[in-house]
This record gives structure tokens, sequence and C-alpha cells, in this order.
């Protein structure tokens, strides 16, 4: 295995390649070195490539820095470092410690075609037209990806991508892709009122993708355009999206969505989702999409807990058709706030709908905390408006929710469509405070059948304040809750996001400024003692492995003072 140099000073014509006399162009020492585990190394400079770099199976690039390396593309075909093969083929390669610059007519700067096991590393990729980092297998196939193992690490990108509807390329962008690994980046599209933008991760066809620990920014956005930050299109299993900070829309669509192989088609987890403030557009967060579904085709499976979504016009919206078909979709301890529209009466919903038909069974909504907007004028809708215009609803469960201030009611029938039906509908220990309708469900229109209700509250949650959604000792909502699966503290659930008398500690995904909560829960023992020192005895503190919190027994702390400030486990 050797090491090849380029450099600004070097020459294709004279250059040999070593650190002497190194080439000058990413073109000369791609199309030289093609033995696997050789290595490319980018001296410090800029770089301007006017031909396609053709990077051979287990070649490496490695650069000084990506703050100190500048590899400009002013080639306009598909992929500047072309990673092709003829068949699905485990390359075992990298490129690290480079930036890409697409000079705003570069198409895009790695394509990634039938290979399997590559890292990008520390990289920064700034103005393509078609995407930053494009993997595919070029299959399609709807069972299984045929490669595997690609991971994008520590990367930037910047404006990588242009609108073109629903052909829109993404700054990421992969399909038949299994293994794959997206974290700690920071993804940017910036763009006005009349601007084209892309999304920023793209995929379809893959399998057991995990998205974490990113920061995604669509900053600013026409009406007329989606300002899709992750759109994935036919999921076969496993997609997880956790402890992101995302700015645009998660949309999630197609014909196919299933777990496959794995507990879950989508686990949605732990992110914060939203805007930092309401807009006068409209402001969505997460789409269900599921349209001209083949028979057997359905989006199931989806686990959507412990997110924070803000300053958005719809939290989370089913987009459905006459062949939708939405099953065992789970929504449990989110917090949406700030629902609404600055300008605009009667736009705000938690959870809704949009579309002519679909059937729905076995949608469970627990534990949410669900707050409208307070700006005047502004009149937000509703809290949960149930799927009506043509669809079939069965087994339809919205329990141990906090919904308020909405004004129309905090959960209705859209009246001004009176064909579907609903089926086994439950609402059950729910707080409703500060709705429109006296705080009851409002069937205008469509009147659900066998509805299971009782439990309901209509008092003020007693939040710790206005950005704590947290319990007060003295909330009516502690123990008021109905068993459904969940962790709780006391003798039975608490109503609404967070238990009472509970702390969340998690050591891979952590966060000592945390809350302690299931949304950000601490990190590091020392944290987890002192917290738990000011805590009464028998205060439960749970513990995340893999992808359950495990509470019991309760664990009691020794108080702060005592024999060696302990935790002791009974």
């Amino acid at each position: 295995m050797a090491t090849y140099y380029i450099a600004t000073t070097g020459s294709d014509t004279t250059g040999n390649g070593s650190i002497v006399t190194p080439w000058k162009t990413l073109y000369k020492a791609c199309t030289t070195v093609t033995s696997s585990g050789n290595t490319i190394f980018v001296s410090g400079g800029t770089y301007t490539e006017t031909q396609q770099c053709p990077l051979s199976i287990g070649v490496n690039i490695d650069g000084a820095g990506k703050d100190v390396v500048s590899i400009r593309s002013d080639f306009t075909g598909l992929g500047l470092v072309e990673m092709w093969s003829s068949s699905i083929t485990v390359a075992n390669q990298s490129i690290k410690n480079v930036s890409f610059d697409g000079l705003s007519k570069g198409s895009d700067a790695i394509h990634m075609t039938r290979r399997s096991a590559i890292n990008i590393d520390n990289c920064n990729f700034s103005n393509f037209v078609s995407g930053a980092c494009y993997a595919t297998d070029s299959l399609d196939n709807d069972s299984s990806p045929a490669i595997y193992g690609i991971n994008v690490t520590n990367c930037s990108f910047t404006d990588c991508t242009v609108y073109l509807a629903a052909g829109s390329p993404g700054m990421i962008w992969h399909r038949g892709v299994k293994d794959y690994v997206i974290t700690n980046n920071t993804v940017t599209a910036n763009y006005l009122t009349g601007d084209t933008a892309g999304f920023l991760v793209k995929g379809s066809h893959n399998q057991n993708v995990r998205i974490s620990g990113n920061t995604l920014s669509v900053i600013g956005h026409d009406d007329v355009k989606w300002a899709f930050a992750i759109e994935y299109n036919h999921v076969l299993g496993g997609i997880q999206i956790d402890h992101n900070t995302i700015q645009g829309v998660l949309d999630f669509a197609g014909n196919h969505c299933s777990k496959g192989l794995y507990d879950y088609s989508l686990w949605i987890h732990n992110n914060i989702l939203g805007h930092q403030s309401l807009s006068t557009r409209w402001q969505d967060c997460i789409y269900l999409a599921n349209y001209s579904a083949n028979s057997g085709q359905t989006m199931s499976d989806v686990i959507i807990e412990d997110n924070v979504i803000t300053s958005v016009t719809r939290g989370i919206t089913f987009m459905k058709d006459n062949q939708s078909q939405f099953n065992r979709i789970n929504i449990r301890r989110n917090t949406m706030t700030n629902v609404g529209i600055i300008s605009g009466s009667g736009l705000g919903w938690g959870i809704t709908w949009s579309g002519n038909g679909g059937v729905f069974n076995d949608i469970n909504i627990y534990n949410n905390t669900i707050i409208a907007t307070t700006s005047g004028g502004t009149n937000p809708l509703v809290g949960i408006n149930l799927p009506v215009y043509n669809s079939t609803t069965t087994n339809y469960r919205i329990i141990n929710n906090i919904i308020q201030q909405f004004d129309n009611s905090p959960i209705m029938t859209d009246g001004s469509y009176l064909t579907g039906t609903i089926d086994y509908l439950y609402i059950q220990n729910n707080d409703f405070y500060q709705n429109g309708n006296s705080n009851n469900p409002k069937w205008w229109g469509i009147v659900p059948t066998n509805i299971t209700s009782g439990g309901t509250l209509k008092v003020d949650p007693l939040f710790i304040s206005l950005t704590d959604f947290r319990l007060q000792s003295g909330s009516t909502l502690i123990n008021a809750g109905l068993d459904v699966g969940l962790p709780f503290t006391g003798t039975a659930p608490d109503i609404g996001t967070f238990e009472y008398g509970s702390i969340y500690f998690d050591s891979t995904n952590g966060d000592d400024n945390g809350s302690g909560t299931t949304i950000t829960p601490y990190r590091s023992l020392t944290k987890l003692n002192s917290v738990a020192a000011t805590m009464p005895t028998g205060t439960t503190i749970y513990l995340k492995r893999d992808s359950e919190w495990y509470g019991g027994p309760t664990i009691y702390p020794t108080k702060s003072g005592s024999i060696n400030n302990r935790m002791t486990i009974d």
C-alpha cells in the first residue's frame, strides 16, 4: 500500500506522484493510481478539475484538511469523483478531509454505483446542482438492497441541489442501500421566495439506515415548493431518524413503507423539529404519505416518539388517496407546541390528514402534549383531526394526551367532507384545556361509531413553565392516565408527555444540559447522581438499552450528604 500526492505546485507532465514531485490534479492521480489499498493525498490549496475523476475500487482520497483543501468542479457531467463498478463490489475505500465546490454548475461531487463499504468523512460540499453524495445499486429491488455499509459522517453540505418538483435530487441521495449511517453532518439549503433548491436527504428502496445527530436546515421557502429536509420513498424497513435538529419537512411517501425484517419501518425519535417561530406561510413537519398503493403495499409499523415539534402549521399529516393503507402507526410522547400560522384564521392542526380515500387501522396516539399558538387572531383549528372524506378508519386510539388552546375543538371530524366511516374510536384519559366546543370532541358531519370514552379532564395541566412541559407536583394529571404499555412511575401513568418523578439516562445519546426526560435524557453518571440526590425517595431512574427504557425495579437514590452519596438498586 502506497501514498501518492497532488499539490498546487505539482505537474501532471513531470511529476511522479511522490511527495517531492507530486501531480497537479486529482484527475491525473485517479487515472494513474488504480491498485486497491493505495491512497491519494491532496495537499493544501485550491484545485480546479475539468475532467471526471474515476476512483478505482479500494483507492482512498485523503486531504490535508477540509478547511485547507478545495477541489472545484469545472466538470458538468455526473460525478466529479466517479466510483462506478459494473457489478456489485465491496470497495473498502474512503474519501476524507477535503472540500468540494461545484461552482454552481457541477452536477454532483461523488457518484457511487454498485459499490459497498465506503466511508466519507470530514468533508465539505457546496454549490453542486444535483447533489453531493449519490449512492445506488441501480436495481430498485423491492425486497432487499444490493449494496451496504456506506457511512457519511462529520461533513457539511451547503446548497448542493436544485428544485425539480417530485424529481428533485437530494444532497445526500441513496437508492438501494442497506446499513447506511448518516451522522454528525450539517446540511443546509438557503433559498428565498422564487429561488430553487432541492432536498437535503433523499432515499428510496433502502433498508437499515440511521440518520442521527445531524443538523438539517431548509432556510426560507416558497409556498409552491416543498421544503423537504428528508424525503424517503419505498421504505424496506429499519429506517431510524434520531437526535437530529431539523428545520424543514420530513416526507415519507410512495406506495410502500414496511418493516421487513426489522421491528419498524420508520422510527423517528428524540429529534428537535420545526422552526424558531411561526411564519405567514405554511410550515409543516411530518408527512406520512401512502399513494397509489398496490395490493398488500401499506404504510405500516411506524413509530414517532419523544420528539419536540415547534412552530409548525401541521405537526403530523397523513397524506392519502383512495388506495392508501395505514396500519400500526404509533405516535407517542411527543410535544407539539406553538401550532398555527401568523396570518389566516382556522389554520393549525397537531395531527391531521389530506386527500381523498384511505384505510386506517390500529392508529395509536398516546401521551402527547399538543398546544396551539396563542398569537392573536390566528385561531388554530384542532389538536387531532380524524380522517374522513371517503376513508375507512378502525381502532383509532387517543389516550393520555394533553390538547390545549385550539379554537374549534380538541378533536374533530371535518364537516366539509360528509363521506367515510370511523369505527372503534377510543378517546380516554386525556386532558382538554382552553379549547373550543367546551373542550369536547366535535363530530362535524361524520359521527364515529363504537366510541369508548372516559377519564377526560378539563383542567390546567400545571406545567412547570411556558416552555417546560413537565408537570408540577400538584398537577391533577399525575397518575390520571391509562396503562398503554409505556413506562410509568406512580400508581398509574400520567397524562401528557413526561412522567412526574422520573429521571432518564442514556449514556450514548444523552445530554447533561438536557432535562432528564425521554426527549433530552442525561448522559453522565455524575449528572445523574447529582440530580438524583435532590429527588424524593422512590424516584424512578430509567436507563436506555437499545430502543427501550428500563426503570423497574425502582432505583432509590441515597440523599446527598449520606454515605458516599451513593445510588443503590433495590
